[in-house]
């Protein structure tokens, strides 16, 4: 996050591809639940963002609601 207030989900398995594929994406949104709860990131059920990341030589898309991670 150096340098920003907030930045989304998406934004990191952009940054930082995913190694483990849908078992990593979900540890990343348990993480941002319990965060949520001390307002150190945002979950907005009214907004979705598309995820894409790579497993075994293949494209996976999943939409996920909006996760944003605080500074």
């Amino acid at each position: 996050m150096r340098g920003r207030d907030q930045i989304s989900l998406r934004e990191v398995v952009e940054e930082m591809p995913l190694e483990k594929g849908l078992s990593e994406l979900v540890a990343y949104f348990g993480i941002a639940t319990n965060l949520e709860r001390q307002q150190k990131a945002i979950i907005n059920e009214e907004q979705s963002e598309t995820i894409v990341y790579q497993k075994d030589g293949r494209d996976f898309r999943i939409d996920l609601p909006q996760t944003l991670f605080l500074a």
